[in-house]
């Protein structure tokens, strides 16, 4: 039943059907509400309200209201196209300015006559505002300085970010759109990882690579010497510096390439030990390996070897050693 706090008579500008939304079309004038967008200002009570008669209009308290569709207790109702309930929707809100009736006491489905605090109102959509609920809703519970799956960015105090993935190639850099970034993150910490220059080999054997020894420092540091093998060259800019950390004293250190189809061009500078004088020799067509063998052909603390990928199947060498007794070419031909 209806418990009316303020009811006032209107004259009814077309047939209004007992509870049903209200809205003026006139001074003193009301007719059926139609759209979630009118200015719903009460309901119809018990008696419908004929075109051009009087009526009771509930403006205040609670009243009963016929239900188009299925409602839920609490929930803030509006009108439908003939002034019957329907619920408010995020939908509604996001789109258009809509005015309600009240909030619903009862829960109801289509058909019923249900019990309706009137009190009504408006929800206005801010102007310029496009965002949907859900996309608003990015925002919600965001940490500043945190990044979050499927939430907004806020930058911390500092302007940080903790943690920001980000696919190679979808970063650019400049005015306007901007140019990508093409190196790959292995690349640009290879680049940029100064924590790691150096590389430390003790071990009897080493397999250089791309990503782990690119741009990098090598320190041979075994006297009883290292096998040290190249990658495959392809022709990649990769660059590898060898230094000789620890004087061969027995076996032999030597840097091969990877397969009997890859040889090396270059050059060996080996410092005489009986003067101030250099032996200069060249990598012949067919060497593909340096031998240090701690005497005649290098291997002594101090001596560096600089290896660049320069062609497919071709690798350049700079080898700058320095030797004891009589002086020898470091090249040779052994990979089959």
């Amino acid at each position: 039943m209806s418990i009316p706090l303020l009811t006032k008579g209107y004259l009814g500008g077309a047939t209004v059907n007992k509870y049903r939304m209200v809205k003026f079309s006139a001074a003193n004038t009301v007719i059926q509400a139609t759209a979630e967008t009118d200015a719903i200002i009460g309901v119809c009570g018990e008696l419908d309200i004929t075109s051009g008669a009087m009526g009771d209009v509930i403006l205040a308290g609670i009243a009963e209201v016929e239900s188009y569709d299925t409602i839920t207790r609490g929930d803030l109702v509006t009108s439908d196209s003939v002034g019957r309930a329907v619920k408010v929707t995020d939908t509604m809100i996001a789109s258009v300015t809509i005015h309600y009736l009240g909030i619903a006491l009862e829960s109801s489905v289509a058909g019923d006559i249900f019990q309706v605090l009137v009190v009504p109102g408006k929800l206005s959509k801010l102007d310029g505002i496009e965002a949907t609920a859900a996309e608003v809703n990015t925002l919600h519970d965001v940490t500043a300085g945190t990044v979050t799956a499927s939430k907004a960015l806020v930058c911390g105090a500092n302007k940080n970010l903790n943690t920001l993935t980000i696919a190679d190639g979808g970063l650019c850099l400049g005015s306007g759109a901007g140019t990508a970034i093409a190196a790959t993150a292995a690349e640009i910490n290879r680049a940029c990882d100064v924590s790691a220059r150096l590389v430390n080999c003790t071990a009897s054997t080493l397999t250089l690579s791309e990503a782990t020894h690119d741009g990098k420092i090598v320190t041979l540091n075994r006297a009883a010497g290292i096998a040290v093998t190249l990658p495959a060259a392809t022709g990649s800019g990769a660059k590898f510096r060898l230094f000789v950390g620890t004087t061969v004293t027995s076996n032999t250190t030597t840097i091969k390439v990877a397969d009997a189809s890859t040889t090396m061009v270059g050059f060996a500078a080996v410092y005489q030990d009986g003067g101030n004088t250099a032996l200069m020799i060249e990598a012949g067509g067919t060497d593909d390996t340096i031998t240090l063998d701690g005497s005649t052909t290098g291997g002594i603390i101090g001596d560096m070897i600089e290896l660049i990928d320069i062609a497919t199947n071709l690798w350049f060498v700079d080898v700058k050693i320095s030797a004891t007794g009589t002086e020898a070419s470091p090249f040779s031909a052994t990979v089959s």
